[in-house]
């Protein structure tokens, strides 16, 4: 029987949940042509950015 550590599991759903976020907002912005996506593109990649650095911290013990 293995041993499931649970110290760090928030921090790696956070981890894949951002991961899928990045995923879907990548390719939101470059399959579908909507215009209010397409104009706050890049606040969109900074708060992308923003979360992962955070996520980042939180996840190192």
């Amino acid at each position: 029987m293995a041993i499931i550590s649970r110290e760090n599991s928030i921090g790696a759903w956070a981890f894949f949940i951002g991961v899928i976020l990045a995923v879907l907002i990548g390719l939101s912005t470059t399959i579908f042509s909507i215009p209010t996506v397409i104009a706050y593109s890049a606040q969109i990649y900074a708060l992308l950015v923003i979360l992962g650095l955070i996520i980042g911290f939180v996840n190192i013990p």
